[in-house]
């Protein structure tokens, strides 16, 4: 560099030498100028950071302005909520703080329409509300450890292919990753517990693996003709059943279905006599006697008001859910 340096100044100096008095005196602030520059080349070479791309892709990494947000502060001062953005950067990087105060919760419909393409979610969030970051164009997210999701937080995002769930999640609400007709694939933590209505409805994915410790699945959860193969657990308890027309999974190319041995769930809202032909559908399934005898031969009970409510309720609040959203889900 310091070469460099010296043959630059020297081609200068030859200009200065050839051109006259008159030049020189005119071209010596632009010399300074050259000088600096190089000054500053040398000291960016040295930190690591030569170019305006580098710059650009640090300034990606901080945080948005608390301009950038509408956000309202409880009633003690400790909290924090987002309720919209209003910025223009398309990558969002969420503050962990604003004016010193913890963000813990981005709000209903926040970030929905917004057009952004990417988002850090800061760790110390809690709770990321209904339709928070609907219908944008998000590749991939993370949710923080210890953060809960409600109803649609990324329904219609169809760009979405990467989600990572956290250890100790365990509840996926309805309708919540509905129509992310990108994701195609999904890592479900150990302690899921419910996956809501319409949770996947709409998401390609190739195959229906739910892991031991699954209790809960609502209806229309895994609906894409994309899906080939299905695996229940033992731990699964409960099935709610809505009516013929919208089963829990279904498929047109069901070809392989892996039901745990003692997989005996109740069936909520169903009928007397319900059996996996009444969860798994599809017209594959229709064709081949060998998938209707296995779903046949999988007995659900019917939920029954009056003697399962007291420990469906149990089980719902265990999950998370207030004595008041365990009531509306009887």
């Amino acid at each position: 560099m310091k070469k460099k340096i010296i043959s630059v100044l020297a081609v200068v100096a030859m200009l200065v030498f050839a051109c006259g008095t008159a030049f020189s005196a005119e071209f010596s602030i632009d010399l300074k100028g050259i000088k600096d520059t190089i000054k500053k080349d040398v000291k960016n070479a040295k930190s690591g950071s030569t170019t305006g791309t580098a710059k650009a892709a640090a300034a990606n990494t901080e945080p948005n302005s608390e301009d950038d947000f509408d956000w309202k502060v409880n009633d003690d001062f400790t909290e924090i909520t987002i309720t919209k953005y209003k910025g223009t950067r398309k990558d969002v990087v969420i503050p962990a703080t604003i004016q010193d105060v913890p963000v813990v919760c981005i709000g209903y419909n926040a970030f929905s329409c917004t057009g952004i393409t990417s988002v850090v979610i800061p760790e110390g969030i809690k709770e990321i509300e209904y339709g928070a970051f609907s219908y944008n164009n998000i590749q991939s997210i993370e949710i923080p450890k210890g953060c809960t999701l409600k109803k649609c937080a990324f329904s219609t995002c169809s760009e979405l292919e990467s989600v990572t769930l956290p250890e100790g999640l365990k509840v996926i609400p309805d309708r919540c990753f509905e129509d992310c007709t990108s994701l195609a694939n999904i890592d479900f933590p150990s302690t899921l517990k419910f996956i809501g209505f319409e949770a996947f409805k709409g998401c390609p994915f190739t195959s229906v693996d739910l892991p031991e410790g699954v209790e809960y699945i609502g209806w229309n959860v895994f609906i894409s003709n994309t899906i080939t193969s299905v695996s229940l657990p033992k731990s699964l308890k409960w099935v709610y059943y809505y009516n013929a027309n919208s089963p829990n999974i279904k498929s047109d190319n069901i070809s392989t279905i892996t039901i745990a041995e003692g997989c005996a769930p109740k069936a909520i809202g169903g009928k007397e006599g319900m059996d996996g032909r009444d969860i798994i559908k599809g017209a594959s399934i229709d064709k081949s006697l060998k998938l209707q005898k296995q779903l046949a031969a999988w007995k659900l009970t019917q939920y029954e008001y009056k003697k399962d409510k007291d420990a469906l309720k149990k089980d719902l609040m265990s999950y998370g859910f207030t004595e008041e959203e365990a009531k509306d889900k009887l």
